[in-house]
């Protein structure tokens, strides 16, 4: 295609540019309500579940114990959407939805006011490929983190700027950042891209911009206000289930894309990118094609190395640290690739029609990879269901060996039915076999509030010359092991079909 027909498709985007927004957001709003409605909850979304209908008191007598290291605010979200909706994952998952979407419209309008509106557009369309996407209809905090602090590194573009809503712009950054650490703890670290920013302009003014290194402090605000939990959620456990090492900080990138194809195809896209530089650099910058202002390139490109901050912070502080306590890095990432191809066309928008299609093919494929996974985990849970009820001889209960297995059946049991369950616990030996206790606990920390059935191991066994447990099929399971350990006379009874999953005799431990 001819240089002046790709101008001209790419003008005629840029004119429809805001409806065209408003379709592509609709478009996934409605499908990931159908992915929310669709797919059953899972272990910790269920955390989530059971805190959030709890009333205020109780909300905060059981965050006081440790079991959820959220803070109270994400919790009472979800119950005012419980509360106005009814049960059911669409209420549950909503207000994820809802900070999906505010990071996709804040996307667009910063990559909009550097660029132009088509490579806003293909701002928003790249999360919906990543990884990031699954966080839209999960009931945990990290969809309203990636919205909030999304419109705090708008509102801070803003900000910096000498406009008429300078100061306005300065309270969205603070109540943003508020909103952020409000819903997890580890969003504070998304003040580390905007101080790497903000330093970066006082060195190029010479002089600080007080209004907006003051809103920064709004993220402190929920840290104080939920002290006394933090420091409760920090001495829960001996050892985290995620310990921060700085080979997962580097794996966060490829993890975060979900696949090869879309990885290799952000290779090929900057290797045009880094050809285009090298060949080109001068003369665009003579032409007047600059890039965006140096404090916003420095605060993007730390908000992309997030990650490794991370793992610092789960270091030296709170040992722990998992992909996405650090998915904000996703909006760094867009960003800067949206802005890249802007630089790279030059007028010409190639790159930004290029990445348009293929992105929206990645984010498509993605949606029914996500719709079919929804499925087959209903499917799956039913169907153990069914198996263990098959074979739950004359009523006694079955030990679930998997803490997540057993509360998600669990779960489900008491909405419809079936058989009973059992979990047996023992802190001491998950540590031994699994090197951490913090699953252990939390599964032990909700029978107060969940309907589980938790027992002492060693108390159970000493009373339970025979039994019966649904083993193996999930990590965390120490059980079986322990059981062959200690000697006890194990007989595979029968085996789940569908995933392999032993139902085991079991005497004599």
């Amino acid at each position: 295609m001819r240089s002046e027909h790709l101008t001209a498709v790419g003008a005629a985007i840029e004119r429809r540019a805001r409806p065209l927004l408003a379709l592509l957001l609709a478009a996934v709003a409605a499908v990931t309500l159908v992915l929310a409605h669709r797919k059953p909850l899972w272990n910790d979304e269920l955390f989530t579940y059971y805190v959030s209908r709890l009333g205020i008191d109780d909300m905060w007598s059981t965050l006081a114990t440790g079991v959820e290291q959220t803070p109270l605010t994400f919790y009472v979200a979800t119950r005012a959407s419980l509360d106005v909706l009814g049960d059911g994952g669409i209420a549950m998952r909503l207000p994820e939805l809802l900070g999906f979407l505010l990071m996709s419209v804040c996307v667009f309008l910063f990559v909009e006011r550097r660029s132009s509106p088509l490579y806003g557009l293909v701002a928003v369309i790249l999360p919906v490929a990543t990884i990031a996407y699954g966080y839209a209809y999960e009931a945990r905090a990290y969809g309203l983190v990636l919205g909030f602090s999304a419109a705090a590194l708008l509102c801070w573009q803003v900000a910096a700027e000498a406009g008429p809503h300078r100061r306005l712009a300065a309270l969205g950054t603070a109540l943003s950042l508020a909103a952020a650490v409000a819903s997890h703890y580890y969003a504070v670290l998304i003040l580390l891209p905007l101080l790497a920013g903000e330093a970066t302009r006082s060195a190029v003014r010479k002089r600080i911009d007080w209004l907006v290194l003051g809103s920064f402090c709004g993220a402190l605000v929920p840290l104080l206000a939920f002290s006394s939990l933090i420091a409760e959620a920090k001495d829960y456990s001996t050892s985290f289930w995620a310990q921060p090492t700085w080979h997962a900080a580097i794996r966060f990138y490829p993890d975060s894309l979900m696949d090869r194809p879309l990885g290799l195809v952000l290779a090929g896209f900057a290797a045009i990118v880094m050809f285009v530089v090298w060949r080109s650099w001068s003369t665009r910058r003579r032409a007047g094609l600059n890039l965006p202002p140096l404090h916003e390139l420095a605060a993007l490109v730390t908000l992309a190395l997030l990650p490794f901050f991370g793992v610092a912070l789960g270091k030296l502080v709170t040992g722990a640290y998992t992909d996405r306590y650090v998915l904000s890095a996703i909006v760094g990432i867009t960003i800067l690739i949206a802005l890249a191809a802007w630089w790279t066309d030059a007028g010409v928008p190639t790159l930004g029609l290029s990445m348009l299609l293929v992105f929206a093919l990645f984010a498509g494929a993605r949606i029914v990879e996500r719709n079919d996974d929804a499925t087959v985990d209903a499917d799956a849970q039913a169907q153990a269901l069914a198996f263990l009820d098959r074979h739950r001889g004359a009523g006694e209960p079955i030990a679930v060996a998997s803490p997540h297995d057993f509360f998600e059946l669990s779960h489900r049991v008491a909405r419809d039915g079936g058989p009973r369950l059992i979990y047996l616990a023992d802190p001491a030996l998950a540590r031994r076999y699994l090197e951490t206790d913090a699953v252990e606990l939390g599964v032990t920390g909700m029978k107060g509030i969940a309907p589980l059935r938790v027992e002492p191991y060693r108390r159970f066994v000493a009373s339970h010359s025979r039994f019966v447990v649904y083993g193996r099929y999930r990590a965390w399971d120490w059980l079986t092991s322990e059981l062959q350990a200690s000697g006890a006379h194990t007989r595979v009874m029968a085996r789940n079909s569908e995933n392999g999953a032993p139902l085991i005799d079991v005497r004599g431990p």
